[in-house]
């Protein structure tokens, strides 16, 4: 697995992580302080599972969220001899919906390769379907 890959796995966690508001008493005894509540986005309600296949990885992608998103993840394998001279590249794309509680596995396999492999230029996005 390459540097921009692993770079992707632990830009994911950050995903997974949504920052709490807390409220309290202003100056130790004041009326206390309303906090608003940040809108919910896509990106602070999905999370991010890795695993490894045979020959790839894999992601998990869970929804938390209140809506239901579309959501599309791109990414190349890049296939090489074992000297490295690159033999061949692919790009992927898988396109798919979560709503609110579902999963979702994106499988990045190198199955095609006879020997070495890596996934390169890992993208995603997700965007709330419009009703």
């Amino acid at each position: 697995m390459g540097r921009r890959a692993v770079a992707f796995v632990l830009g994911l966690a950050a995903f997974g992580v949504a920052a709490t508001p807390h409220g309290g008493a202003a100056g130790g005894g004041g009326l206390p302080v309303a906090v608003a509540q940040a809108e919910e986005t896509a990106e602070s309600c999905l999370s991010f599972k890795k695993g490894d296949l045979e020959k790839g990885i894999s992601f998990d992608i869970e929804s938390s969220c209140g809506m239901k998103l579309a959501c599309k993840v791109s990414w190349v394998v890049q296939c090489s001899d074992n000297d490295g001279k690159v033999e061949s590249r692919s790009a992927q794309v898988e396109r798919f919906a979560l709503a609110g509680s579902e999963s979702h596995r994106v499988e990045m396999s190198g199955s095609a390769c006879k020997q070495a492999w890596r996934v390169d230029d890992v993208k995603w996005g997700c965007d709330p379907v419009k009703k």
